[in-house]
């Protein structure tokens, strides 16, 4: 059920006015976090169809904090899904994470 919560989220965040924007992005980033590899993978793939609306720097931050940690996840599942997410979240990149994610980039490859 969590699983299908979190893409349901992704999907109903188009509807959702600034603040609950934020808390909906946020609950994502929370899901990254739950021992059940299922809803990592979820918020990994979630997460950076929603890039488009990262309002602040603190959310563009932690998302991609949140997808390097779980390009490092022991499910292949999750790994490979965030190391999808870091390559479709370019343009929202924080310049201190750049060279973070390309290392990641570049030993996937």
């Amino acid at each position: 059920m969590r699983r299908t919560t979190v893409r349901a989220l992704g999907e109903l965040l188009p509807l959702a006015s600034g603040d609950m924007k934020i808390l909906v992005i946020e609950q994502i980033i929370k899901s990254g976090s739950d021992p059940e590899w299922y809803v990592r993978e979820s918020a990994a793939h979630t997460l950076p169809q929603l890039k488009n609306s990262f309002t602040n720097i603190k959310i563009t931050k932690d998302a991609v904090d949140l997808l390097l940690k779980l390009s490092k996840d022991s499910d292949w599942y999750v790994s490979e899904s965030a190391i999808r997410g870091l390559k479709n979240m370019d343009g929202v990149i924080p310049e201190n994470r750049k060279k973070d994610v390309d290392e990641i980039l570049k030993i996937r490859r």
